[in-house]
């Protein structure tokens, strides 16, 4: 239902207003100059409503990007140094280096990818908000643009979990097999497939509730050491063992 209008505003514009607004009326083929500024007032409520988020998102993004700059430059602290000139790494160090360059940068990729979402999306709702014949049709319009992006998001967001969780689950199965015995091997194999399926599935929840219980334990008994080589203790020690000999080799010179 259309509601009618019934309300008058009596609004003073200045020459260059009115010929801005006659200019975009003109520009978007816009009939009349009251629905070319009932259309500007409907945009910038809009726009208001949505580029708040949108401001969120971003400073929040600078603070993730900020506190990442500061972790690279102490871990180019820690392993690019006087103590390590000339010192060759090896293949698992290199990997860490770049496990973390690749870590961070998919959190910046993924940051920009949303906002980048974010403006399309607002920049096709307003699109609608002028495009359509009418009001009322551009409001139904803009709002299809905005659902059918939080759709998208929804389902991206559910990927991504789906991505996540198999992930763990094929951590888990890694571990299971690690320490498996060939009597274990043999006793999976004679099992029939919706069997092996069951027996996966409780050695995944095992696993899991184990290292929920204890992540300290779970990691000790099964050998797991997520930290990077530069966080571990023999890191340091390697550094403070170089500096001596450096400072040896100065003092002999």
């Amino acid at each position: 239902m259309v509601q009618a209008r019934e309300n008058r505003i009596p609004i003073m514009f200045s020459e260059e207003e009115l010929a801005d607004i006659d200019e975009w009326r003109h520009n978007n083929r816009i009939a009349t100059r009251a629905d070319a500024v009932r259309r500007l007032c409907k945009i910038a409520l809009f726009a208001e409503q949505e580029l708040e988020q949108v401001v969120d998102n971003a400073s929040a993004g600078v603070d993730v990007l900020s506190n990442h700059s500061y972790q690279l430059h102490e871990v180019f602290r820690l392993i690019i140094n006087r103590e390590t000139y000339g010192m060759t790494f090896d293949r698992d160090q290199l990997w860490d280096v770049f496990k973390l360059a690749r870590e961070q940068a998919d959190v910046a990729e993924e940051g920009i990818r949303g906002l980048h979402t974010m403006l399309v999306t607002i920049y096709n709702a307003i699109v609608a908000l002028v495009e359509a014949r009418s009001i009322r049709g551009a409001q139904r319009k803009s709002q299809e643009v905005i659902d059918k992006a939080n759709a998208a998001i929804d389902q991206a967001k559910m990927r991504k979990a789906e991505r996540e969780a198999q992930s763990e689950e094929n951590r888990y199965l890694f571990l299971a097999t690690r320490f498996e015995t060939d009597a274990d091997r043999a006793a999976y194999e004679r099992l029939s497939e919706e069997e092996k399926e069951d027996y996966l599935g409780d050695q995944i929840e095992a696993l899991r509730e184990e290292e929920d219980a204890d992540p300290i334990a779970f990691a000790e008994r099964y050998g797991i050491d997520n930290r990077k080589f530069w966080e571990k203790p023999e890191w340091l020690e390697l550094l403070e063992k170089r500096e001596e000999e450096r400072r040896d080799e100065e003092s002999a010179s």
